[in-house]
């Protein structure tokens, strides 16, 4: 055996137990994959496979996924296929999921994991493979490490279902000087965080929908962004950063206040000095602005208090 070997081995005995808090559940059915994007959830993306598979094909994410899953947490114990893999709900055998993520870290240093699964997955950070444990095998662990620095770095993971028999699959990561314990991307969010506490981020059917009073961004009829906005700027592309792959949609409102021409070019310039600051953060997502004007109010504009609820800008962000 060689020296490569043994540190592998060394680093496999190290993972120790897996620690879990008190209120820290196993996933059982109904309380994993579900269709709502959320603010804090990897993203699964589902695909159907060919009953020959006896892995994941090389080429699956180039396919066109059947529907989309989100959870906090991958943590489903070993069950019989009978109950169905969690938001999977028309498919038993020959399926695939591919989660993705970003995470952050204060603490530097080597991290170490282990994916338990029924049959096959790997596990990718920084788009390099950490775990490979695909293959149709019954519930296994298999363990991977890999040294991080301090900030925010992406997570894939891949699930491969065979056929009919058992599923099970479960993540879970070994900080630097700690115990083991699920992977929750809640835990390893605080940035993100703040940032939807700064814009009042709220989760949707779709999505997420941040709302920003025009007045933090812009003048009395001007649409030139104040300096006061950059906060709540990069607030917003913190967030969209922290959703890879999603689309980005802008709307700008107004009151009714001034002629209604004037009202829905305000509105659009807005929308557009909001989209030009995101790509100016170097945010790559597709994104679309576009100006209402008057036209869709959330109070009444028979009052200063309802007209500077209606002068907003909205922001929606589509995993």
């Amino acid at each position: 055996m060689g020296e490569e070997e043994e540190e592998d081995e060394a680093e496999v005995d190290s993972f120790g137990p897996i620690e879990r808090a008190p209120d820290d559940k196993k996933a059982a059915k109904g309380s994993f994959g579900t269709k709502n994007p959320g603010l804090f959830n990897l993203k699964g993306a589902i695909y159907f496979l060919s009953p020959d598979c006896d892995e994941m094909p090389a080429d699956l994410e180039k396919q066109k996924p059947a529907g989309f899953i989100y959870t906090d947490k991958l943590d489903v114990p070993l069950r019989a296929f009978e109950e169905g893999f969690p938001g999977v709900t028309d498919r038993y055998e020959y399926f695939g999921v591919v989660y993705s993520g970003v995470f952050q870290i204060d603490k530097p240093g080597k991290y170490r994991w282990r994916l338990v699964s029924d049959d096959g997955s790997r596990l990718w950070i920084d788009d390099k493979q950490v775990i490979d444990h695909d293959g149709v095998h019954g519930n296994e662990a298999k363990d991977g490490a890999i040294e991080l620095a301090k900030g925010s770095h992406t997570i894939k993971v891949w699930y491969f279902q065979g056929p009919a028999f058992e599923i099970a699959l479960q993540l879970f990561i070994k900080p630097p000087g700690e115990k083991a314990r699920p992977f929750r991307l809640p835990d390893y969010a605080a940035d993100l965080s703040t940032a939807l506490k700064k814009v009042h981020a709220e989760a949707t059917a779709d999505g997420i929908k941040i709302k920003l009073d025009s007045a933090i961004l812009f003048d009395t009829a001007k649409w030139d962004l104040k300096p006061s906005a950059i906060e709540a700027i990069d607030a917003v592309a913190q967030v969209i950063r922290a959703h890879p792959g999603c689309s980005v949609r802008i709307d700008g409102h107004t009151d009714s206040v001034g002629a209604d021409a004037d009202n829905q070019k305000l509105s659009e310039k807005r929308a557009d000095s909001v989209k030009a600051a995101l790509v100016a953060k170097q945010i790559s997502a597709a994104m679309e602005s576009k100006g209402f004007g008057e036209t869709q109010p959330t109070a009444s504009n028979a009052n200063e208090k309802g007209r500077a609820l209606n002068r907003r800008v909205e922001i929606f962000i589509k995993p």
